[in-house]
């Protein structure tokens, strides 16, 4: 029989308590200290939600695959590990192309193409017209491919991506706990209720793009905590779909989704802004420290000298200066997963600290609290011998030391009323390498 309105009332409120417990999941987990910076993976997932919701209700329209092709090609461009998922839907829509069928069906496979094409092309051109092609093909193609292939493997990863979700929920457990309890939950309710059908129709593409998804992150040849951000709203999406088939048991779902959006929701209240406090607010990395010390050395220098910033390389946006390396993060500059292609291809030099060091670095600032953890050993002790021969600490911002080129005529600064930064240049030279972050959590 129709529903009646009332029950098409409690349906609607029944979708809503669905779909916000859904996204206060979502907020409160990605308020973990490794979601918090502003990273490609939003911008990736702002990118293929639209894209999988167009899967899902227009897939055999043309127009669909068409805007499917620019979500996708657009995402690829900004996390190269998800061209993945543009072959796995490519071969969805080629075997709708050779398969007897309607002809909008048909017409998808090209049209998935041409929308593909369309982001592609413009960056193609400008490339082309700055001469720029070897230089594409290498970040867009090379690198990513040797990061993935010369690293964790596909099982490595997955343990790791377990282990760094049991850290976190060490870590925040009023959090994750409940975040954990309400997919599996409602991935369970989805698959018991489906049973066989759980791989046709609208299931079916859920799924597959979940395993495409998921695959590129295994394959990345990493195991970062924050690739996890890629998968974590379609699983999420799924867990959804699961309570909202429960409907036969309606109350009891209901009190379920309810309890958590108290649970999930009270944990962010009080986990949220601690989280925030403790790496953003953090005296030495915060925004105002590298700020400061942006607006002194801008105040200071006169004549073109290049700033050196090991750790803290955010101060060169605030002091407008290119980066002094071509390779922007200074921890990509000790990965020979990165480095190795660049070298060989001579778009880096195989000691990128050396020949920075060797240009006119006027300013060089540290933070002593991280003891510079991307450098290697032999790169601190060089760092450390030229702090102490050609630089003195000049000025402190925060926990931030900044270290000023001395002149040919100076002698080594021993005035008391100076900030002192020989704790810092002990430190620097003395810290034990952390390799760690590299595997997982950076």
């Amino acid at each position: 029989s129709p529903p009646t309105r009332d029950n098409s009332f409690v349906n609607h409120c029944y979708r809503t308590l669905v779909a916000g417990v859904s996204m206060t999941v979502f907020c409160a987990v990605t308020c973990a200290r490794e979601f918090q910076p502003t990273l490609t993976e939003h911008l990736s997932v702002a990118l293929l939600m639209p894209a999988c919701w167009l899967l899902v209700t227009r897939r055999d329209q043309p127009r669909a695959a068409f805007l499917v092709g620019i979500l996708l090609s657009a995402a690829t461009l900004t996390r190269t590990n998800l061209a993945v998922v543009v072959l796995v839907l490519g071969a969805l829509y080629f075997r709708h192309l050779v398969r007897p069928g309607p002809d909008s069906l048909r017409l998808a496979f090209p049209a998935y193409c041409l929308g593909g094409s369309v982001p592609l092309i413009p960056l193609l051109f400008l490339y082309w017209i700055a001469d720029g092609m070897d230089v594409f093909v290498l970040s867009v193609v090379l690198v990513p491919l040797h990061f993935a292939s010369s690293q964790l493997g596909i099982a490595e990863t997955l343990v790791q991506h377990v282990e760094n979700w049991l850290s976190a929920l060490h870590d925040i457990p009023y959090v994750i706990l409940p975040a954990t309890l309400l997919i599996g939950v409602g991935l369970a309710a989805h698959a018991t209720h489906r049973g066989r059908e759980l791989l046709r129709g609208d299931d079916g593409i859920l799924l597959l793009v979940v395993g495409a998804v998921s695959l590129s992150v295994l394959n990345s040849g990493a195991a970062f905590a924050h690739y996890v951000l890629q998968v974590l709203p379609l699983v999420m999406l799924l867990a959804a779909v699961g309570f909202q088939r429960m409907t036969e048991r309606r109350l009891g779902a209901g009190l379920f989704l309810g309890l958590y959006v108290v649970v999930v929701g009270g944990s962010l209240a009080r986990f949220g802004q601690a989280a925030f406090a403790q790496d953003i607010g953090r005296p030495g990395r915060s925004i105002a420290a590298i700020q400061e010390a942006a607006n002194l050395i801008g105040k200071d220098r006169c004549c073109g000298e290049l700033v050196y910033a090991p750790h803290e390389h955010l101060i060169y946006w605030y002091l407008k200066q290119l980066p002094p390396s071509s390779i922007v993060h200074p921890s990509a500059v000790n990965q020979p997963a990165i480095m190795t292609p660049l070298v060989s291809h001579g778009y880096a030099s195989d000691d990128e600290q050396r020949r920075i060091l060797e240009r006119n670095v006027g300013y060089i600032v540290l933070d002593p609290d991280r003891k510079e953890s991307y450098l290697f050993p032999e790169q601190r002790r060089r760092i450390t011998a030229i702090l102490e021969e050609r630089f003195r600490p000049w000025r402190n911002s925060g926990k931030l030391v900044i270290y000023k080129r001395k002149r040919p005529d100076q002698h080594a600064l021993r005035s008391s009323n100076r900030p002192s930064g020989s704790q810092a240049i002990v430190a620097l030279s003395s810290a034990p390498l952390d390799v760690t972050g590299y595997s997982s959590r950076q």
